[in-house]
């Protein structure tokens, strides 16, 4: 392949990355507690999909193709026990979402990176907590929340604005719309 296709494919390949990124964000805002399922399985996939592959690849010191085969078993696994033990994957998936937003957050306030994951960590223990006795308010608050803050901050990326003070208020914008879709879509 010639030398100046590599930049145009990877600038390509960023771009659908990011595309997906972005409609998965903004999915998770509007009707995250409706695809909640989907959600934790998929989660559940990804998860066992890396921790299979890390450890064929890194501690066993396998093949790429073998470490791909188990962590796709792997995932398959996770992916069906965490759709399967319901209460289990929305802990995980709510943990998952809040960790996607604090971290970042705390970074990108100038806090240090240890800081940052230990507070993300945290945050997504105690909501992780809260969504098994208030199932549907923390759901809705979790995923508009993660969806609206991640839709922005990758949004505005993309015209190389990443400044708080733009994303914060284009966050809570799709926060606040995302919780009253939510809410008018969902059954209490």
């Amino acid at each position: 392949m010639p030398e100046e296709l590599v930049p145009v494919i990877s600038e390509g390949l960023f771009g659908v990355a990011a595309g997906f990124s972005i409609l998965f964000s903004l999915l998770n805002c509007f009707f995250g507690y409706k695809l909640r399922k989907l959600w934790i399985a998929l989660f559940g996939f990804l998860l066992g999909f890396f921790i299979g592959f890390a450890v064929v690849t890194v501690v066993a010191g396998g093949g790429t193709a073998v470490g791909v085969l188990i962590g796709a078993a792997a995932g398959l696994l996770c992916g069906l026990l965490a759709y399967k033990i319901y209460r289990l994957g929305m802990f995980l998936w709510c943990a998952g979402c809040t960790f996607t937003v604090v971290c970042p957050f705390i970074y990108q306030a100038g806090g240090a990176d240890w800081l940052a994951v230990t507070v993300g960590l945290l945050a997504g223990l105690v909501v992780g907590v809260l969504v098994l006795k208030f199932m549907r308010a923390i759901t809705i608050a979790t995923t508009a929340v993660s969806g609206g803050w991640n839709a922005a901050r990758q949004t505005l990326a993309l015209f190389s604005i990443t400044d708080l003070a733009w994303t914060l208020p284009v966050a809570v914008l799709l926060v606040l719309l995302g919780i009253a879709v939510q809410l008018k879509t969902t059954e209490a």
